[in-house]
């Protein structure tokens, strides 16, 4: 039992290449280091961080938990990472891998590999599948067939990996390794710690943030174009806008507040959430009640951009109406995408 705990779980049968690199065992994760097996594990909470190494076939072992996170946000994980790299170093030294990859084809699979990815290891059916957004990682490929990982694998700087067997990287200048998976000639994965992987991003995911970053800004000026067009008009005399339209233009204002304020929600939502707090179902589904509201906003923004056209507002006021349709759109779309109009509000 003991030894089935220590071995890969799966292969290459299940793995395809991803079985090169490193793999997950029965509660442990692979971490050969200097040609000496090593199983272990590490985990963190707000309070704590620990490591657990063993080498199975030399008889040892070594554990570090500490009860501080440092001053940054990666400090408990190097020093963790000093202490049992520097373990192995000093007592269980070796030689580094050859590269056995020739130019050609590094360049070939590094070209592969480059694009942009998330990590596995998310959230996809709440609303807190949008936090993977926030932190891509670029895989560029160099000319001499190196690639570069911004930010790398358990960091935060770009780290160089040169290939060392077919879609196999070594970090430049440390042991760490990383291993492709390749579906139809373009590397679809990278596994980089046993039980974690880099999936590549589809178009959706790649251009999410800068749509909604638009879509927030258009409403926002368009909610702050409201007050100061009356002061300025007052101020210059000129006499309100026709009534016309006016329902249809107050309800997309009302519903462009709502999906901001729901948007604003999420965020603190989803900060409390990662800070290991409790949110209300009922203030998730007031959320939601607003992101709604939001949605079905596209009804009079639509509504607006006809009217507009039909009574020849001029093409100021219906460029405006259109992109706050579209900005209305976008946000709908985000929200759809991304969980934040899931039937469950469970996390």
């Amino acid at each position: 039992t003991l030894a089935l705990m220590h071995e890969p779980a799966l292969d290459a049968d299940s793995l395809g290449t991803l079985a090169e690199g490193p793999r997950m065992t029965l509660g442990f994760f692979q971490e050969d280091r200097n040609g000496h097996r090593i199983v272990g594990h590490g985990g963190d909470t707000n309070y704590f961080h620990s490591h657990l190494q063993l080498y199975p076939d030399d008889g040892t072992g070594v554990y570090i938990s500490m009860n501080s996170s440092g001053r940054g946000p990666l400090d408990s994980l190097r020093i963790r990472d000093q202490l049992m790299h520097g373990f192995t170093d000093r007592y269980y030294p070796g030689t580094p891998e050859t590269i056995t990859v020739d130019a050609d084809t590094a360049r070939e699979h590094a070209a592969a590999a480059a694009g942009t990815y998330g990590s596995s290891r998310s959230l996809q059916s709440t609303f807190l599948a949008a936090l993977g957004l926030l932190s891509p990682t670029t895989v560029t490929a160099q000319e001499d067939g190196r690639i570069e990982l911004a930010p790398g694998p358990l960091s935060d700087r770009p780290v160089l990996y040169q290939e060392v067997e077919p879609w196999v990287w070594q970090e430049v200048g440390g042991q760490r390794t990383i291993a492709a998976r390749v579906v139809d000639g373009q590397v679809d994965a990278i596994g980089y710690d046993s039980a974690f992987a880099l999936l590549r991003s589809d178009a959706g995911d790649q251009v999410a943030v800068p749509v909604l970053a638009a879509s927030v800004v258009v409403l926002l000026l368009s909610l702050l174009a409201w007050p100061v067009g009356a002061v300025l008009r007052r101020w210059a005399h000129r006499p309100r806008p026709d009534a016309a339209g006016r329902p249809a233009r107050i309800a997309t204002r009302v519903a462009s507040a709502a999906a901001l304020v729901a948007l604003a929600g999420w965020f603190v939502a989803a900060t409390t959430v990662m800070g290991l707090q409790e949110v209300p179902a009922a203030g998730l589904r007031v959320l939601q009640g607003l992101q709604a509201l939001g949605v079905l906003g596209l009804v009079p923004a639509l509504v607006r951009v006809i009217g507009d056209v039909r009574r020849h507002a001029g093409w100021r006021r219906v460029l405006g109406s259109v992109l706050v349709l579209l900005a209305l759109a976008g946000v709908a779309w985000f929200a759809v995408t991304y969980r934040l109009l899931a039937p469950s509000v469970s996390y």
